[in-house]
């Protein structure tokens, strides 16, 4: 009914005007970065696999202590930009850049900010060096070196998987 229809737009109204009704992203938007950050994490626990979890932790790591209190609606594109340009100063690569740059940006697409950021933050270039397979001799020289000490035989092991599977550096790594 038309009359209950206005009763209930005039409610909402009130409800908006004292900030009783506002959106949680609204509220996410008014949180320190370093908060912010953590409640991000938290809610990605379901989404992610643990080392997932725990590589997009280590990621935040450092932009945690550097915008630490900073509300996230008070960060700026500049601030991103300054940020991304000490570290690079500090030696780190643009392919560790760009994920650093990316669960950042995760992080204020939760508080609906990323907006304000996509035109401004560009992914840097990166380069991919593959690098060279072993010829027969090198892996049997290599094979040869890695079995040459029983100190080393979990080098040998590894190595011996490394040239029979497809596993991936990171994946040997973590063979338990």
């Amino acid at each position: 009914n038309w009359q209950e229809a206005l009763r209930r737009e005039k409610d909402r109204f009130a409800e908006v005007a004292n900030g009783s009704n506002t959106a949680r992203h609204r509220q996410f938007a008014k949180w320190p970065f370093d908060k912010a950050a953590e409640h991000y994490l938290e809610s990605r626990k379901l989404d992610l696999a643990e080392r997932s979890l725990a590589k997009e932790r280590e990621l935040l790591s450092n932009p945690k202590r550097h915008f630490g209190g900073t509300l996230i609606a008070k960060l700026t594109p500049e601030m991103l930009r300054e940020y991304l340009a000490k570290r690079k100063a500090e030696g780190l690569a643009n392919a560790t850049l760009n994920m650093i740059s990316g669960v950042i940006l995760r992080v204020l697409k939760m508080a609906k900010r990323r907006h304000l950021f996509a035109d401004e933050i560009k992914r840097l270039p990166v380069t991919t060096n593959i690098g060279r397979a072993l010829s027969d001799a090198e892996q049997v020289r290599l094979l040869q070196v890695a079995m040459s000490n029983r100190e080393w035989d979990t080098v040998g092991a590894a190595l011996v998987l490394a040239l029979s599977t497809t596993a991936r550096s990171a994946e040997l790594k973590h063979l338990r």
